[in-house]
């Protein structure tokens, strides 16, 4: 019998359990830029201690810690000074003071010459710092490194965390990301139908994408299709497919969508567009698995069903069916934008340009020594990279960084 002495009489909450994940947040700086490309993306926490010695940012000092595998290593860079700025956490702000004579700091769009203190809002937000002439970092409150790591989980599963290593698809090593990461690997090891929620570039079909191939159905076919693009009275047809003699015309049968993926998984992108007539029938294959072609008899379907929109499908004035959404999302993840993980900035447009370089069969894809020039005003930017030979472009938005980037070729900012 259990007494009032017994430590085991209350379980610990939830709550108190994930709060080494989702507690107090850091001070970390992320790599956002480095001549050494390998070193992009890596983080530094800066310790929230009121009281004890300044911590001091310079070209030896912090260990920046990135992926696993990856040696712990400082900033290195022959135009930073050794001891370049310290940081002091006084209460809510963070006071950040350049050593003089040191090498030169551009904090957001202002040069720092002395000393300044940023609010906690603003470090929410995300401030870009240039150290010296080409390390671009980003002082940002998030979740750093001291915070929560699966492997110290007592319920860590190694599978998931290789098959989150070996997924190419979803790239940024901000916490944000891992978050994204896990539910992937948990939506693929079950069968349950998903509702993908985020932005238009948040990487919908990207998430579906990885789903799909870390579910048993992987070796099946995935059939992506567009909703909106489906005109209303085309509908039916299109996706539980026509008989023969169906209408005029139809001199044979043809497989809708959810036929052409049968055993593997139908992603129906902007779901939110759907028309009114075609929901009812959406809802009954979701239910009982079960389609009717037009013109043919109810046959039975092994699809899973991955959808996605940027609409509010629960909104007011909405003519999308409360049951088919709840079904649609047996289980959801709402994918966050970019402007909510700016530290993945700099491994996203990294992938970009290693991406644009093979494209343009160019090797040597790095700025010059005189790259980048940073500010940061409001509003997004573009960054575009022209080739002359080949007259590639691309253009990376981010409300956070601003930046010129100087390469072998040419470059333009807009």
């Amino acid at each position: 019998m259990l007494t009032p002495n017994d430590a085991d009489v209350t379980l610990p909450s939830i709550i108190a359990s994930l709060a080494g994940r989702y507690g107090a947040q850091d001070v970390v700086l992320t790599i956002i830029f480095h001549p050494d490309p390998t070193r992009i993306g890596q983080r530094a926490v800066v310790p929230q201690q009121s009281g004890i010695a300044p911590w001091v940012l310079g070209r030896r000092s912090p260990d920046f810690h990135g992926a696993d595998g990856q040696v712990p290593l400082p900033l290195d860079d022959p135009h930073i000074s050794r001891r370049a700025l310290q940081f002091t956490l006084k209460g809510k702000h963070l006071a950040i003071s350049r050593f003089q004579p040191s090498s030169r700091c551009r904090l957001g769009e202002t040069e720092l010459s002395d000393h300044v203190e940023v609010e906690w809002e603003r470090l929410r937000e995300g401030i870009p710092m240039l150290m010296g002439h080409s390390i671009v970092l980003l002082l940002r409150l998030g979740r750093g490194s001291s915070q929560y790591d699966a492997r110290h989980d007592p319920h860590y599963d190694p599978p998931y965390d290789k098959a989150c290593a070996s997924d190419s698809l979803l790239r940024g090593s901000s916490a944000a990301m891992a978050d994204i990461r896990e539910q992937v690997v948990r939506a693929g090891s079950s069968d349950l139908d998903v509702l993908i929620r985020g932005a238009t570039g948040t990487g919908k079909e990207l998430v579906a994408t990885a789903i799909h191939r870390g579910s048993r159905r992987a070796g099946a076919p995935m059939v992506s299709v567009n909703m909106a693009a489906i005109p209303s009275e085309l509908a039916a047809s299109a996706l539980f497919g026509s008989a023969r003699g169906a209408f005029t015309g139809a001199n044979q049968a043809v497989p809708g969508y959810f036929q052409q993926a049968e055993g593997g998984t139908l992603f129906l992108d902007e779901i939110g567009d759907a028309a009114p007539e075609v929901q009812p029938q959406l809802l009954r294959a979701l239910q009982q698995r079960e389609i009717q072609a037009v013109g043919g008899p109810i046959r039975r379907v092994d699809v899973r069903v991955i959808s996605a929109t940027d609409a509010e499908l629960d909104g007011e004035g909405s003519d999308f069916k409360a049951a088919l959404r709840h079904r649609l999302g047996a289980c959801e993840i709402t994918l966050p934008p970019l402007r909510e993980h700016p530290e993945d900035i700099g491994e996203l447009l990294l992938y970009f340009l290693r991406e644009s370089a093979a494209a343009a069969q160019r090797d040597d894809f790095r700025p010059m020594h005189t790259a980048p020039h940073l500010s940061s005003p409001p509003g997004p930017c573009c960054i575009s990279l022209s080739f002359p030979t080949t007259g590639l472009a691309m253009c990376v938005s981010s409300p956070t960084l601003r930046s010129r980037w100087c390469w072998p070729a040419s470059a333009h900012r807009c």
